[in-house]
């Protein structure tokens, strides 16, 4: 009954980057606001379903709300994704809020995959930290699916619960 409750709950949100880090104010435009990220990123136009901010994982955590946008496809959300992640990497400079026009201090803008809490976010932060910890070099999301790899040479451990052997410390 729970990993049905898990599907439908992963179906649900496969739709849905996640943009985190954006700083919040009261008259903010969150559809203005995500349609000047992709003119700084390398996309297309998107049939853009909805935007708005979502509830925090930890009401006492200092880390701002994440705007979460609903796309009309996973590849949509895909290409969005992998354009963020191509812009940082090739750019002088990541994406941040001054890009979407915010002013204040330039604060980094993360986009990623919004995935089913809590399970899953603790599985991913649980595998960061244990890819720090024993240097691994690549830890992602795939289809809301945890990966870790150590070196170029191995191949991927797929983390599906936080008792499996390589995140227990």
């Amino acid at each position: 009954m729970q990993s049905a409750v898990e599907t439908v709950d992963k179906s649900s949100r496969s739709l849905n980057p996640e943009i985190q880090c954006v700083p919040e104010k009261r008259t903010e435009n969150l559809l203005e606001i995500f349609k000047k990220m992709y003119k700084e990123i390398p996309i297309t136009d998107t049939g853009i379903c909805s935007v708005f901010r979502i509830a925090k994982f930890n009401p006492q955590s200092a880390r701002l709300r994440s705007i979460l946008v609903t796309l009309p496809s996973e590849p949509h959300r895909d290409n969005i994704i992998s354009a963020v992640r191509r812009g940082n990497k090739n750019q002088l400079s990541s994406l941040t809020s001054a890009h979407l026009g915010i002013h204040g201090d330039a604060i980094n803008i993360h986009v990623s995959q919004h995935l089913p809490p809590p399970h899953t976010k603790k599985i991913h932060a649980a595998a960061r930290k244990v890819s720090k910890e024993r240097d691994c070099k690549y830890t992602w999301l795939r289809f809301g699916r945890v990966h870790i790899i150590k070196d170029d040479t191995l191949t991927t451990v797929l983390i599906k619960e936080l008792k499996d052997k390589l995140v227990q410390p």
